[in-house]
């Protein structure tokens, strides 16, 4: 797990003149889990889209496998790739949102099947012995012809990760993936997550799930108010916090866990 994949330094992301990332500094290795913790309004799901390209960044850069993502220097000038291009990089990350975004008129199948057909040119047949396999790996093959109203919020979420996870993306990003659910639903998710972890899935999951983040991450990064202001291991971000805005944080985890 010493092998960088994605490196950010210096990222900057303002919305209207406002900061929202300020000089963020990153580094997500190979087969490792990355979870970003911090308040609200911190830049965490901010982040997320600027690592898939959702967002343009403002200054900085990230880099996946040593290649400038977004930018090139054509002239001794920074410029914004071309759409294709973005399109391809963009193919090495597996994007699930807090929202699952499911297409309702399509079932679940189908849903899954939209990324490797439109996206990747796979014959349909064998997107839908992929779609079929990825379903299968979150639970759900007995359900692939349910549309997504006949769906529990868990099963719509485990829908949402086969759908990413059919692109055959290098690097899955979660952004808050239990955060919509009931509270009885949270742990089918986490066991697809915990599943992705053990066969060595590179990930980086904002979450405010403090179980998620001490009993599957490999590094917890505490983000607030746009920057890092502490990464480590989860023993030391939880236990032994070294920063003031950590420790306050972590206090408040351990609060509302306790009601």
């Amino acid at each position: 797990m010493n092998e960088p994949v994605v490196t950010v330094r210096g990222l900057i992301k303002k919305f209207h003149d406002v900061a929202v990332l300020r000089g963020v500094d990153l580094t997500l290795r190979r087969g490792e889990v990355l979870s970003v913790i911090g308040p609200s309004g911190s830049g965490k799901s901010t982040l997320l889209r600027c690592l898939n390209q959702l967002e343009e960044v403002d200054g900085g850069e990230i880099r996946h496998n040593g290649e400038l993502l977004g930018i090139e220097t054509v002239k001794g000038k920074l410029m914004r790739l071309r759409e294709r291009d973005i399109v391809r990089q963009r193919r090495a990350f597996g994007m699930v949102f807090q929202h699952f975004n499911l297409f309702p008129h399509m079932t679940a199948l189908e849903n899954v099947l939209e990324g490797p057909t439109q996206v990747r040119h796979m014959p349909k047949t064998e997107a839908s012995e992929l779609a079929r396999a990825e379903l299968g790996r979150v639970g759900l093959a007995s359900h692939a012809n349910h549309y997504p109203a006949e769906l529990s919020g868990g099963q719509q979420q485990r829908v949402a990760i086969a759908r990413a996870l059919a692109l055959r993306p290098e690097i899955m990003l979660f952004d808050e993936p239990t955060s919509a659910l009931d509270p009885e639903l949270v742990n089918e998710v986490l066991d697809v997550i915990r599943g992705l972890a053990a066969d060595g899935m590179t990930m980086a999951i904002v979450t405010h799930e403090m179980n998620l983040a001490q009993e599957m991450s490999d590094t917890v990064v505490v983000m607030d108010q746009g920057q890092v202001v502490e990464a480590g291991a989860p023993q030391q971000i939880f236990l032994a916090p070294q920063s003031e805005r950590t420790e306050r944080f972590v206090a408040k985890l351990h609060a509302a866990q306790q009601k």
